[in-house]
This record gives C-alpha cells, sequence and structure tokens, in this order.
C-alpha cells in the first residue's frame, strides 16, 4: 500500500489540509492586521505560526518587521529585562525575537 492512500485512511492528510488553512487564514488576517496599520511586534511574536512563517519566507511579514521600528522593539526584548516577571515578555518574546533577528530570511 503506497503511502498516501494509507495516511488517507487514517485521515492524516484532512488533518494538514485543515491546518494549512488555518495557518493560511492566520497569515492573512495578520497581512490584513498589517496593512490597516493594526500589526504590532508582539502580535507576531505571539503566535507561532507567525514566526514559522517569517523565518522560512520573505514575506510582507518580513519587510514589516525589517523596519527601524519594529528591529528596535526586537532587539529591547532580547536586551531589557521586563518590569514585570510575565510569561510572555519575560521569556517567550525574547526567545521569539531572538529566533527572527537570528534566522536566515534574507
Amino acid at each position: 500500500m503506497d503511502k498516501i492512500r494509507y495516511l488517507k485512511m487514517f485521515g492524516f492528510m484532512g488533518i494538514n489540509m485543515r491546518y494549512q488553512k488555518n495557518n493560511k487564514q492566520l497569515i492573512n488576517n495578520a497581512v490584513d492586521k498589517m496593512n490597516r496599520n493594526e500589526l504590532i511586534v508582539d502580535d507576531i511574536l505571539d503566535s507561532e505560526e507567525l514566526i514559522t512563517e517569517v523565518k522560512n519566507t520573505t514575506s510582507q511579514l518580513s519587510s514589516f518587521l525589517a523596519s527601524e521600528k519594529n528591529l528596535k522593539n526586537l532587539i529591547d526584548y532580547i536586551i531589557k529585562e521586563p518590569l514585570i516577571d510575565e510569561e510572555k515578555t519575560g521569556k517567550k518574546f525574547p526567545f521569539n525575537a531572538c529566533e527572527l533577528l537570528c534566522s536566515d530570511n534574507q
């Protein structure tokens, strides 16, 4: 039995397709928000899917993060200690900001 038939038989292809559809919708929503000037760096740092998108492709989100103001925000998350030791601002955002700045994406 070939691999694709095997995967379809157990429904894995359907799960993957739903994930891809939700992922594309999330990315499109972020781009729409960016076009309305409502997107902030925190929105990207809070979403693993958007971080993966920025790291793996040259997209509008990459150019959004390349602006001077947003690069400063990313660097600030890495080098400044947060006033409150919260999970997002103290751990998640600095880690994700470092991931984005160190990625090979141009």
